[in-house]
Protein backbone atom coordinates (compact mmCIF):
# COMPACT_ATOMS: atom_id res chain seq x y z
CA UNK A 1 0.00 0.00 0.00
CA UNK A 2 1.48 3.32 -0.90
CA UNK A 3 1.71 5.83 1.88
CA UNK A 4 -0.09 9.23 0.86
CA UNK A 5 -0.93 8.84 -3.12
CA UNK A 6 -1.46 11.45 -5.30
CA UNK A 7 -4.84 13.03 -6.30
CA UNK A 8 -6.64 14.85 -8.32
CA UNK A 9 -8.02 17.84 -6.69
CA UNK A 10 -10.78 18.74 -9.82
CA UNK A 11 -12.01 14.62 -8.93
CA UNK A 12 -13.82 14.63 -5.67
CA UNK A 13 -15.14 11.95 -4.37
CA UNK A 14 -19.04 12.24 -4.06
CA UNK A 15 -21.27 11.06 -1.38
CA UNK A 16 -21.71 7.67 -3.28
CA UNK A 17 -18.35 6.67 -2.78
CA UNK A 18 -17.63 8.13 0.14
CA UNK A 19 -20.31 6.03 1.76
CA UNK A 20 -19.33 2.53 0.17
CA UNK A 21 -15.65 3.21 1.35
CA UNK A 22 -17.18 3.80 5.30
CA UNK A 23 -19.31 1.05 4.92
CA UNK A 24 -16.41 -1.20 4.16
CA UNK A 25 -14.14 0.76 6.74
CA UNK A 26 -17.22 -0.29 9.33
CA UNK A 27 -17.94 -3.71 8.30
CA UNK A 28 -14.00 -4.42 8.53
CA UNK A 29 -13.96 -3.03 11.76
CA UNK A 30 -16.92 -4.00 13.51
CA UNK A 31 -16.14 -7.90 12.41
CA UNK A 32 -12.76 -8.02 14.04
CA UNK A 33 -13.66 -6.11 16.86
CA UNK A 34 -16.79 -8.42 17.16
CA UNK A 35 -14.29 -11.47 16.67
CA UNK A 36 -12.07 -10.05 19.77
CA UNK A 37 -15.03 -9.84 22.35
CA UNK A 38 -16.64 -13.31 20.64
CA UNK A 39 -13.54 -15.81 19.83
CA UNK A 40 -12.29 -15.84 23.17
CA UNK A 41 -15.82 -16.88 24.70
CA UNK A 42 -15.62 -20.17 22.74
CA UNK A 43 -11.72 -20.40 23.33
CA UNK A 44 -12.32 -20.18 26.95
CA UNK A 45 -15.80 -21.55 27.34
CA UNK A 46 -18.21 -19.39 28.61
CA UNK A 47 -18.16 -20.39 32.43
CA UNK A 48 -14.77 -22.25 33.14
CA UNK A 49 -12.93 -19.38 35.47
CA UNK A 50 -15.47 -16.65 35.63
CA UNK A 51 -12.41 -14.17 37.10
CA UNK A 52 -10.18 -15.21 34.36
CA UNK A 53 -12.90 -14.32 31.35
CA UNK A 54 -14.00 -11.32 32.22
CA UNK A 55 -10.50 -10.03 32.92
CA UNK A 56 -9.89 -11.12 29.59
CA UNK A 57 -13.05 -10.00 27.97
CA UNK A 58 -12.70 -6.12 29.28
CA UNK A 59 -8.96 -6.26 27.82
CA UNK A 60 -10.34 -7.23 24.81
CA UNK A 61 -13.65 -5.06 24.54
CA UNK A 62 -10.36 -1.86 25.63
CA UNK A 63 -9.26 -3.37 22.81
CA UNK A 64 -11.37 -3.59 20.14
CA UNK A 65 -12.29 0.30 21.20
CA UNK A 66 -8.94 1.28 20.51
CA UNK A 67 -9.21 -0.15 17.37
CA UNK A 68 -12.68 1.58 16.50
CA UNK A 69 -11.40 4.65 17.71
CA UNK A 70 -7.62 4.43 15.90
CA UNK A 71 -8.72 2.99 12.72
CA UNK A 72 -9.77 6.07 10.76
CA UNK A 73 -7.15 8.00 13.04
CA UNK A 74 -4.36 5.78 11.78
CA UNK A 75 -4.55 4.86 8.28
CA UNK A 76 -5.40 8.49 7.36
CA UNK A 77 -2.30 9.85 8.92
CA UNK A 78 -0.16 7.52 8.08
CA UNK A 79 -1.49 6.51 4.22
CA UNK A 80 -3.34 9.28 3.43
CA UNK A 81 -6.60 6.62 3.36
CA UNK A 82 -8.40 3.76 4.91
CA UNK A 83 -8.86 0.21 3.48
CA UNK A 84 -12.39 1.26 2.70
CA UNK A 85 -11.19 4.23 1.03
CA UNK A 86 -8.24 2.09 -1.01
CA UNK A 87 -10.48 -0.15 -1.87
CA UNK A 88 -12.78 2.79 -3.95
CA UNK A 89 -9.88 4.64 -5.27
CA UNK A 90 -9.93 7.21 -2.93
CA UNK A 91 -8.09 9.43 -0.89
CA UNK A 92 -7.66 12.24 1.70
CA UNK A 93 -5.42 15.31 1.37
CA UNK A 94 -5.52 18.93 2.40
CA UNK A 95 -7.45 20.73 0.07
CA UNK A 96 -4.04 22.56 -1.74
CA UNK A 97 -3.82 18.71 -2.70
CA UNK A 98 -0.52 17.98 -0.28
CA UNK A 99 -0.72 14.98 2.00
CA UNK A 100 -2.05 14.93 5.61
CA UNK A 101 -0.51 14.91 8.97
CA UNK A 102 -1.89 13.59 12.11
CA UNK A 103 -3.58 16.50 12.87
CA UNK A 104 -5.83 16.62 10.08
CA UNK A 105 -6.57 12.85 10.67
CA UNK A 106 -7.44 13.84 14.43
CA UNK A 107 -9.38 16.71 13.45
CA UNK A 108 -11.34 15.99 10.72
CA UNK A 109 -11.61 11.97 12.25
CA UNK A 110 -12.79 14.00 15.80
CA UNK A 111 -15.67 15.64 14.09
CA UNK A 112 -17.37 12.19 12.54
CA UNK A 113 -19.10 12.38 15.83
CA UNK A 114 -21.09 15.79 15.04
CA UNK A 115 -21.20 14.78 11.26
CA UNK A 116 -22.42 11.51 12.42
CA UNK A 117 -25.80 13.37 13.84
CA UNK A 118 -27.98 13.32 14.55
CA UNK A 119 -28.62 10.20 12.78
CA UNK A 120 -26.78 8.29 10.11
CA UNK A 121 -24.24 10.75 8.91
CA UNK A 122 -26.92 13.05 7.72
CA UNK A 123 -25.59 16.18 8.45
CA UNK A 124 -22.57 15.27 6.91
CA UNK A 125 -24.24 13.94 4.11
CA UNK A 126 -26.21 17.75 3.58
CA UNK A 127 -23.04 19.27 3.88
CA UNK A 128 -21.13 17.03 1.18
CA UNK A 129 -23.91 18.19 -1.37
CA UNK A 130 -23.92 21.60 -0.21
CA UNK A 131 -20.35 22.27 -0.36
CA UNK A 132 -18.72 23.21 -3.76
CA UNK A 133 -15.50 21.00 -2.31
CA UNK A 134 -18.20 17.93 -1.28
CA UNK A 135 -16.75 18.18 2.10
CA UNK A 136 -18.26 17.25 5.40
CA UNK A 137 -17.77 19.36 8.93
CA UNK A 138 -14.42 16.84 9.75
CA UNK A 139 -13.08 18.20 6.18
CA UNK A 140 -14.19 21.33 6.46
CA UNK A 141 -12.24 22.21 10.10
CA UNK A 142 -9.33 20.41 8.92
CA UNK A 143 -8.98 22.05 5.64
CA UNK A 144 -8.70 18.37 3.47
CA UNK A 145 -10.85 16.56 0.68
CA UNK A 146 -11.67 13.48 -0.43
CA UNK A 147 -10.36 13.11 -3.95
CA UNK A 148 -10.15 9.93 -6.43
CA UNK A 149 -6.31 8.89 -6.51
CA UNK A 150 -4.45 9.88 -9.60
Amino acid sequence: MQKHPSGDLNRKAGIGSRFLALLLDSLLVGFVAGFLVVAPMFILGFGSDGGAVFGLMAILQLLSLVLVVGYFFVFEAVYGYTLGKYVLGLVVTRDDGSQIGWSESIIRNLLRIVDALPTLYLLGAILIFATDDEQRLGDIAANTVVIKRA
